[in-house]
């Protein structure tokens, strides 16, 4: 199945909640169950698409030094390292929502998620 998640902002931040009602308005409206003339004025934004999570395969995994979300990552460079295979990035992507250190809070959990570099959206 395809799915859409739309990153709207922390939970306490102000603006949160009107971005996440644009974003359902504007998908219901690419959908065609509103009208466009019912959308409010967007602002300029960046869309990145998640291609791949990234995951350990085992405890001996860290990623090789703290990761900030959206930064940009090139490809070929070594992600993580365990007592397997190193992690490596195929191709230059951005990082997104890594954890606060070099471990996930959970084994098993996906480390953080890797997107495409980003699109820039333009106002309408």
């Amino acid at each position: 199945a395809t799915v859409y998640g739309i990153e709207v902002g922390g939970h306490v931040l102000e603006e949160s909640p009107q971005r996440a009602i644009t974003c359902t308005k504007t998908l219901l409206a690419l959908l065609g169950m509103v009208a466009e003339n019912e959308l409010p004025q967007v602002i300029d934004q960046m869309e990145y698409e998640v291609f791949k999570s990234v995951l350990f395969q085992d405890i001996s995994y860290a990623l090789v030094r703290p990761m900030k979300s959206f930064e940009l990552i090139q490809k070929g460079q070594c992600l993580a390292t365990g007592d397997g295979p190193d992690i490596i990035a195929e191709t230059d992507c951005c990082a997104l929502m890594p954890p606060l250190g070099t471990r996930p809070s959970k084994v098993g959990d996906e480390v953080m998620f890797l997107t495409k570099p980003p699109k820039y959206l333009q106002k309408r």
